[in-house]
């Protein structure tokens, strides 16, 4: 759970985590929520991001395309969605 203190220099760090035990061990600087794309959004994870980061996690969505709108109305107009993806299928 190294990412959410790594962005931390870049500024306040909102996270979603899905599963329970890895939402335990989720500390601060990030405020982690339960919940997962597209539909279990919690209210308090609000809107109008200015960066929303995917970073491998596309892949294992379901429903990758009402996700992908989720986010998008989860950023700000100005803002960014950046998604990284494995670069093979066995990664």
């Amino acid at each position: 759970m190294g990412q959410p203190v790594f962005f931390s220099a870049l500024g306040h760090v909102t996270a979603l985590e899905k599963d329970p035990a890895a939402l335990e061990r989720a500390r601060a600087p990030a405020e982690v929520y339960p919940g997962c794309l597209p539909d279990n959004i919690p209210p308090a994870l609000g809107r109008d991001f200015d960066l929303v980061l995917l970073l491998d996690v596309l892949e294992h969505i379901a429903d990758d395309r009402g996700s992908l709108a989720r986010i998008a109305g989860l950023t700000h107009p100005a803002g960014k969605i950046l998604i990284t993806a494995p670069a093979c299928q066995w990664l």
